[in-house]
C-alpha cells in the first residue's frame, strides 16, 4: 500500500504533517484489508481515493471512497472504510482546536 498526491485541507502546515504521520501509522490496517482481498483475487490491484473528515479531537467521520472504477470489490471497500473510521489522529490544539480537517488521500494497492 502506498499513498501520494494527497489533498489535506487543514489550517496549518504542522497539522497537515501530523495528519500525514497518522496516515503512515495506520497503513498496516489497510494492508490487512488488501491481503484479505488477494486471497480471493491474487491479481487485484489499483488505486482508491479515500476521503474523510477529522474532528478536532482526532476522531474520523464521513469516510467514503471517491473517484475510482478500480478495485470494485465490495468487501474490500467496506474493510477500507471501516478501517479508516477507526483511525485516531493527534487532537488539535490552540486556535485550531475548533476546526475540522478534510482529507482526500489516494492509496495504491499492488501485490509485492
Amino acid at each position: 500500500v502506498a499513498g501520494s498526491g494527497d489533498v489535506i485541507v487543514a489550517p496549518s502546515k504542522e497539522l497537515r504533517e501530523d495528519i500525514r504521520s497518522g496516515i503512515k501509522t495506520n497503513m498496516a490496517k489497510l494492508q490487512a484489508c488488501y491481503t484479505a482481498l488477494l486471497k480471493t483475487d491474487p491479481s487485484a490491484k489499483g488505486k482508491l481515493v479515500v476521503m474523510w473528515v477529522i474532528e478536532p479531537g482526532g476522531d474520523v467521520k464521513e469516510v467514503q471512497i471517491r473517484e475510482t472504477d478500480q478495485l470494485q470489490f465490495p468487501e474490500f471497500r467496506a474493510c477500507v472504510v471501516s478501517s479508516v473510521q477507526t483511525w485516531k489522529f493527534k487532537p488539535w490544539t490552540g486556535s485550531q482546536r475548533m476546526m475540522e480537517s478534510m482529507v482526500s488521500f489516494p492509496f495504491t494497492f499492488h501485490p509485492k
